[in-house]
């Protein structure tokens, strides 16, 4: 599944799932269908189940633009080590090494020059996207896709007006005001 048909297909579920009351009710193969195009990046690790489909475009669009930056670069490989929501924002933790490197060995000024120049300005790259991706999630509600805004709802969520209400409704019938 190509790019635009991941975020097709991404449109597709999303106008089913907003006809559900609680869209946080989703099927986990659509995700796992969804990501599938950047399996290389993650390694089979749960990605981004800890996110609201709110946020799914920001990750296949961030997922589009590492795998362009580091396929042009044989021997090197990107590997996704957490994504996460948090106090609100979207949480996006990564490693960059050369193909033979232990990750968790990894410093930068340890491989030949011209080398750690290429490296470097991947991860310059990577961390450009990440960074853009992160910004937009604090404005775009974690469910709807729509633009939100931090909200303390027992719980620091980054909603729009709807889902915040449903949030609310929701933790009313829980008993947690």
């Amino acid at each position: 599944m190509s790019h635009q048909e991941a975020i097709a297909a991404y449109d597709q579920l999303f106008s089913e799932l907003v006809k559900s009351p609680d869209p946080y009710d989703v099927v986990e193969s659509a995700w796992e269908e969804l990501k599938a195009p950047y399996a290389s990046l993650y390694d089979g690790m749960d990605l981004g189940d800890e996110v609201g489909p709110g946020w799914w475009p920001l990750l296949l669009q961030a997922f589009a633009e590492i795998k362009a930056t580091v396929d042009p670069h044989p021997g090197y490989r990107f590997t996704v080590r957490q994504i996460k929501e948090k106090f609100g924002g979207l949480r996006f933790y990564y490693h960059l090494h050369k193909d033979g490197e232990d990750e968790e060995e990894i410093r930068f000024g340890d491989a030949e020059e011209e080398n750690e120049e290429v490296r470097m300005r991947m991860h310059e790259r990577i961390s450009a996207i990440i960074d853009a991706a992160e910004a937009k999630a604090y404005a775009t509600c974690e469910v709807c896709g729509e633009p939100g805004e931090a909200r303390d709802t027992g719980w620091v969520k980054t909603l729009c007006d709807h889902h915040n209400e449903v949030m609310i409704g929701r933790n009313k019938r829980r008993g947690r005001e």
